[in-house]
């Protein structure tokens, strides 16, 4: 398979399956109907991260420190979209 298949695959088994664990473990809701939002969500993330990552290249800064850098500031955007737009109704 070509690269950007099988990326695209992988990026759907992830929305797939952090769409499920996330639900039920950390928002306790299992609604199906919310996994265009939560895809929403990944959507901005990813579209955020881009963004940021490219300024870490304008400046030549090492892109695998940049990432490290990035990871836990984005674990929290991804927290609070998902919270306030995915599953704000889930208690």
């Amino acid at each position: 398979m070509h690269y950007t298949l099988v990326v695209l695959l992988g990026q759907i088994s992830g929305i797939l399956f952090n769409f499920n664990t996330t639900g039920k473990i950390v928002f306790n809701n299992t609604k199906s109907g919310l996994l265009y939002r939560f895809a929403g969500v990944y959507v901005v993330i990813y579209v955020i991260n881009v963004l940021l990552l490219r300024l870490f290249a304008q400046i030549n800064y090492n892109m695998y420190f940049a990432g490290a850098i990035l990871i836990l500031p984005m674990a929290f955007v991804s927290f609070f979209l998902s919270k306030t737009f995915v599953f704000s109704n889930a208690r």
